[in-house]
């Protein structure tokens, strides 16, 4: 794998705690909507957390083909095929979920 690529797949593993702190405050926020705190602001401010929370997911993506790209590599042919099924399926859920940005 060429030295852009991990340095891809390096960042895309510290925006994992991104994601963590926009999904606690975007669930915080819905929170406070269903218990009736009915104001425009906090119904705007969940609404761009959860957007910012999606472009945040959106690069997952490129970690999971470097990881099928690296199970591909595997000496043992059925472990290497699994894992290559597993990480571009999960990649392939991810890009369906973005679908409604």
């Amino acid at each position: 794998m060429s030295t852009s690529m991990n340095d891809c797949v390096r960042f895309v593993q510290h925006t994992r705690g991104n994601d963590k702190v926009f999904r606690v405050l975007q669930y915080t926020l819905r929170f406070l909507i269903a218990k009736g705190f009915q104001c425009k602001q906090i119904s705007h401010l969940e609404y761009y957390i959860t957007l910012a929370r999606k472009v945040v997911r959106i690069t997952r993506d490129i970690e999971y083909v470097s990881l099928g790209l690296d199970a591909m590599k595997n000496p043992d042919r059925v472990e290497a095929i699994g894992r290559t099924i597993a990480a571009f399926g999960k990649c392939c859920w991810l890009l369906t979920d973005h679908i409604d940005l």
